[in-house]
Parts: C-alpha cells; structure tokens; sequence
C-alpha cells in the first residue's frame, strides 16, 4: 500500500490492547515484540489518512479510534516500507 519512499511509525501504548493478547502472551511465554510482530494486537483496520482529513474521517466511523502513527520518509540508504515501533 505504502510507496518505497515512506516507512510507517507505530506509537505503542497509543491504543488499549484487548485482554485477550495479555492471556496469550502469558499461556505461551511469548515476548511481547514477537506478538506485534505476529499479531494485529487489537488493531482491526489502519487507514492511512491526511492531517486535514482526520476528524471528517473519524466522524463516519462508528467505532472508536485511534491515531497510533505516523508515516515518515524512508532514509535513502535503507528500503523503504519498514515499520518501526516507538516504546510508550
């Protein structure tokens, strides 16, 4: 979805993580960067949205939101489209 030259940043702590994530990280003894990284942790859908656009876009939808990122661009020395994941 994302072009080369953008990464996306994801700030952690910026959306409740359903219980249900906590039980499974503790029945299975899995260290929490392994469920972000295999899990959706709560996070149904991402829509990518323009600043200006934000609250009109949030108005249409019925469930609660978050904003939990932000997309910055890709240093020219790496591949882009990496996801990096900001401690809370």
């Amino acid at each position: 979805m994302l072009p080369e030259s953008l990464d996306s940043v994801v700030q952690l702590g910026s959306w409740p993580i359903p219980p249900l994530f906590r039980l499974v990280q503790e029945v299975a003894s899995l260290p929490i960067h392994e469920l972000y990284r295999t899990l959706n942790m709560g996070i149904g859908m991402v829509a990518v949205v323009a600043v200006a656009d934000l609250t009109a876009v949030q108005a249409l939808i019925p469930e609660e939101t978050w904003v939990i990122g932000r997309l910055t661009p890709a240093p020219a020395t790496a591949p882009g489209r990496q996801v990096h994941l900001l401690p809370a």
